[in-house]
């Protein structure tokens, strides 16, 4: 018996499996916080412990270099076990999950939700008390885009029961994104164990399995749209980016990368694919179809970092300044998006760079910036490591501290950006630098 210990500690294998044990024991205790009501204390404990083991571990695999089939399969076997561990879980200060299954039953009910808030009589029929009252900001419709409603009407059909079922089916998407990074890591020329930056991540696991976000479904979509035009599989690759759209609107701050790369029929798939998913709704309701979309554009704002400071700057000068701050937002992602467009290939990793950039700054100056936004990050640092965003991973989850008092603290929130901007500076300026003088 001691020698098989020590064969297992002298193994390279040892410290992932030492890792991994530690991040199972995480979130295991994340499991039981999930049973306490309110726990921000606790979570925020445990979330802390996670990421320090996990920020370890990143660092073990930066610095490996050899191709090791066991680690990869060590690596998902892990994740794996996380995956499980946390997908019966309830939602830790999280209610988005009810939204989605009431959209499910809505639609599946032949009615349009995107006409209809939850609140409305003509949905009394679908209330009960377990979903229903748990749905925050009952008198908006939905604003989540045609194919995600069309699997939250699938979910409705899977015999889990509408929450699991909805659960096990964005954990399944979760799993194709960990499978389409792999395959495009390895396409790159990168170690496919890398894929544990995505896999392991705490807050990848809190909110695509805890929380069950819809975003595993775009970050799964989008992911398969990079690898396919890698392999130079162009149109497979703008169907799966029409998807990824019709999901949540992210990748659109893509679209004219991917223009670069595809012919005149892959652009008109993109565009008959979005016209037909919503030629439905459009023509019955053409103003309402939109109506929860405007609202969450012109009045929603949470965790915000520097656009902060923009408005304060604008409403000083102007009447309308949270309006013409988000305009100004635009104007300046869309002049980057103009400076990027020529560099690069637009199929190789040129493309990657050129997404990794453009998100970069569109959380940097989003009005609303929830954590499991920043999970659309982390696919790219598998391929580009980045401390700075590394770090903001679990920085952003500072933001839970808005249920003390159902009130932003903006201490707290000043905290979590000045950290983050600072390591920003300090790790991507040389690499900034070096991308001026390169056609990438």
């Amino acid at each position: 018996m001691s020698n098989r210990i020590r064969l297992l500690v002298q193994s390279p294998l040892f410290p992932w499996i030492v890792y991994g044990l530690l991040l199972e024991i995480s979130f295991v205790s994340l499991a039981w916080v999930s049973t306490q009501p309110r726990p921000l204390f606790p979570f925020l404990l445990t979330l802390s412990f996670s990421f320090g083991v996990y920020f370890l571990s990143v660092r073990k695999i930066l610095q490996w270099e050899s191709e090791n089939h066991s680690l990869l399969k060590l690596i998902l076997i892990f994740s794996a076990l996380f995956h499980l561990t946390l997908l019966p879980t309830l939602p830790i200060l999280d209610d988005d999950i009810y939204r989605y299954i009431w959209d499910g039953r809505v639609f599946s009910g032949s009615l349009n939700p995107y006409y209809y808030p939850p609140e409305s009589w003509v949905l009394t029929d679908f209330r009960d008390t377990v979903i229903y009252p748990r749905i925050g900001y009952k008198f908006i419709p939905t604003i989540y885009p045609p194919f995600a409603q069309v699997l939250f009407v699938f979910s409705q059909y899977l015999p889990f029961g509408e929450f699991h079922s909805l659960k096990i089916l964005l954990v399944l998407f979760n799993a194709a994104s960990i499978t389409f990074l792999i395959l495009l890591l390895s396409a790159l020329g990168h170690s496919p164990a890398r894929v544990l930056i995505f896999a392991w991540n705490p807050l990848v696991l809190k909110e695509l399995v805890n929380s069950a976000h819809l975003d595993s479904i775009l970050i799964a979509l989008f992911l398969g749209a990079l690898w396919l035009a890698v392999s130079q599989r162009k149109t497979v690759s703008a169907l799966f980016y029409s998807f990824a759209v019709l999901t949540k609107f992210v990748p659109l701050i893509w679209f004219p990368f991917f223009f670069r790369g595809w012919k005149i029929r892959q652009v008109f798939l993109v565009g008959a694919v979005l016209v037909l998913a919503y030629l439905p709704f459009v023509w019955s309701d053409p103003l309402d179809t939109f109506t929860g979309l405007r609202f969450f554009a012109m009045h929603w704002e949470f965790n915000a970092g520097p656009f902060i400071v923009i408005q304060s700057a604008i409403s000083f000068l102007f009447e309308n300044g949270e309006l013409y701050s988000k305009l100004l937002v635009g104007f300046i992602v869309s002049c980057f998006v103009f400076l990027r467009f020529r560099k690069g290939s637009p199929n190789g990793e040129g493309l990657l760079i050129n997404c990794y950039l453009v998100l970069g700054l569109f959380l940097l100056l989003l009005p609303t910036v929830n954590p499991w936004y920043v999970c659309w990050m982390v696919p790219f640092l598998c391929l580009f490591p980045n401390p700075a965003w590394l770090a903001f991973t679990a920085l952003v989850n500072l933001s839970y501290v808005f249920y003390l008092n159902e009130e932003p603290i903006r201490e707290i929130q000043f905290f979590e950006y000045f950290v983050f901007i600072i390591l920003l500076i300090r790790f991507s300026w040389p690499r900034l630098k070096s991308l001026r003088k390169s056609p990438i």
